[in-house]
């Protein structure tokens, strides 16, 4: 099933080719498949990614923004993805008397540029426009569950016990393996692009989260107090977030705490979570088993 929670980065491994053949899928549901036609390979598209073509009827047009969200400013990518839908809407609206426009991003918008759009499709009445971007695409997901299983294949929890005993068995290997002390300033460097994945203190509790699940067994006594202080340090929180952290987690069920052992109920959801934290990083993973278990 398609998790409760999907964080803003999840289409970032998708890569651009993989978006769009989902997106197409999407639409056909929506729309339908008759006269649906995928435009011309990139660079040659005129920037648009497909259309509609039928004699007589309005022109049909959808045009596709795919983004990598870890690697770039979310207020930078907002604008420059609002400056091309402008763009385009001005374009057509001096070449067209009407037609339909489709415009689809994976970056996820604020208030503020929910209401950007939503003037410019007031300034063009001619123009028929729709937009879909991060929350409306997740909504897709949850509504058409046989398009999940072809493009996000999930796991059963035998198979997430299966993966859990080969990241152990990988985990053994690298300390047996990788004895370099992991200095201070790498660590600082490590903590510097850290920094750089969040986009709010949602998706810094999602990475706590994902290490709960990284480091299990995790204790709220001694027994992992060295454990949570680097991670506490490696994400920029203080003792006090955490437990804030901790506390809302177990409050939306997310956690389990027993006397004090903390463990995830969603072990699928905290091994996206932690995939897109080691992808974003770019670093290699015995670096971030080494923050465990060399740095002090």
């Amino acid at each position: 099933m398609v998790p409760d929670y999907i964080p803003q980065n999840y289409y970032d491994g998708w890569g651009n080719d993989k978006f769009n053949a989902w997106i197409f899928e999407i639409i056909k549901k929506v729309y339908g498949s008759e006269n649906f036609v995928i435009g011309p390979s990139r660079g040659s598209d005129g920037g648009i990614d497909a259309e509609y073509v039928k004699a007589g009827t309005v022109p049909f047009i959808i045009q596709i923004k795919w983004r990598e969200i870890s690697r770039n400013s979310p207020s930078k990518l907002r604008s420059e993805i609002f400056s091309k839908f402008k763009a385009e809407v001005e374009r057509r609206s001096s070449n067209s008397g009407s037609i339909k426009y489709l415009f689809v991003t994976n970056v996820s918008l604020t208030h503020q540029y929910h209401e950007k759009f939503k003037k410019i499709i007031r300034e063009y009445p001619a123009l028929n426009i729709e937009y879909w971007e991060f929350e409306k695409e997740n909504s897709f997901l949850r509504q058409y569950e046989e398009l999940y299983v072809k493009f996000c294949p999930y796991f059963t929890r035998a198979e997430i016990e299966k993966l859990k005993e080969d990241k152990d068995k990988i985990i053994s290997e690298l300390k047996d393996h990788y004895q370099e002390q992991l200095s201070e300033s790498e660590f600082l460097e490590i903590q510097r692009k850290v920094k750089d994945l969040f986009i709010n203190q949602t998706l810094q509790r999602e990475y706590y989260y994902a290490f709960i699940y990284f480091l299990e067994p995790v204790y709220m006594d001694g027994r992992s107090s060295s454990d949570r202080k680097i991670l506490r340090k490696l994400l920029d929180i203080t003792e006090q977030t955490e437990l804030d952290f901790i506390g809302q987690l177990v409050q939306e069920g997310s956690i389990s705490r027993t006397e004090s052992l903390l463990s995830v109920n969603n072990r699928g959801r905290a091994k996206t979570s932690l995939n897109g934290f080691i992808d974003g990083l770019q670093i290699p993973l015995e670096k971030v088993v080494d923050m465990f278990e060399k740095w002090v």
